[in-house]
């Protein structure tokens, strides 16, 4: 992207590359499947007072939920196996609270 800075007699040109390219490097279903997993697998446990910590990781898996409708790989975060590895990163106070409602 930064090679685009020189290209200010073609503006239109640079922007249209500069979405190209990041169309090309983020946007690419499999790699943003790839990341939202790779993420999920080394979040940090939360401890049993970090509700920084709850919050972060509950905003991650609202950019997870809408993901999902638009990458059908991520469809996977259903299944069980998945969401295991989700209640893993909780509190284990949550955790209980988490088992007696579901």
């Amino acid at each position: 992207m930064e090679q685009l800075q020189y290209l200010v007699q073609d503006p239109e040109g640079a922007y249209q590359e500069a979405r190209k390219i990041l169309k090309e490097r983020l946007g690419n279903p499999t790699i943003i499947s790839t990341n939202f997993e790779k993420n999920l697998r080394t979040w940090p446990k939360a401890g049993p007072n970090d509700a920084t910590g709850l919050e972060e990781f509950s905003d991650f898996l609202q950019q997870m939920k809408i993901a999902s409708k638009h990458i059908e790989s991520l469809k996977v975060l259903n299944y069980a196996s998945q969401i295991q590895v989700l209640v893993e990163t909780l509190p284990t106070w949550f955790k209980a609270k988490w088992s007696d409602k579901v």
